[in-house]
């Protein structure tokens, strides 16, 4: 996954902030395991994680994407970076709403219970919940390290 972002944003540091957000998406699932006081998760746990690491890479790819168009304008800085992130807070939000309502009736057995799908369900809905706050507030963050600074002569 690495390499073809390497491509696609023909940078080497840009695929690296777009991997930042896994260890904390991994951090919710983890959170969410030892709250529920599951002592053992299985193959299912394991999948609903890698679909929430999926889903949390992606919104880090879309709004990276946003950031780079924008760049290409003149005068890009920290306010503009703002308010590019800003334009991002609401397909990022109803995408994770959406996915998260979706399967949390599943986690927590409303309409009947499946053990397997429980976990996967868990796993996948708290740590997507979890993922896309980080997300949406570390991606700008690490993203504005890379702005060139502007010394002020006074």
């Amino acid at each position: 996954i690495y390499l073809i972002l390497v491509f696609i944003f023909n940078s080497i540091t840009r695929p690296l902030i777009v991997l930042s957000v896994i260890p904390f998406g991994l951090a919710g699932v983890i959170f969410v395991i030892v709250f529920h006081g599951m002592s053992l998760y299985g193959l299912f746990a394991s999948i609903g994680a890698l679909g929430m690491i999926g889903v949390i890479v992606n919104d880090a790819i879309v709004m990276i994407d946003r950031f780079e168009e924008s760049k290409k304008e003149n005068d890009f800085d920290e306010g503009k970076l703002i308010n590019v992130a800003s334009t991002r807070l609401r397909p990022v939000i109803v995408t994770t709403l959406t996915t998260v309502v979706g399967v949390l009736p599943t986690a927590y057995g409303l309409g009947g219970h499946d053990s397997l799908l429980a976990e996967m369900m868990l796993t996948l809905g708290w740590g997507l919940a979890f993922g896309t706050i980080v997300t949406l507030i570390l991606i700008p963050i690490i993203y504005s390290f890379t702005l060139p600074k502007i010394s002020k002569v006074s």
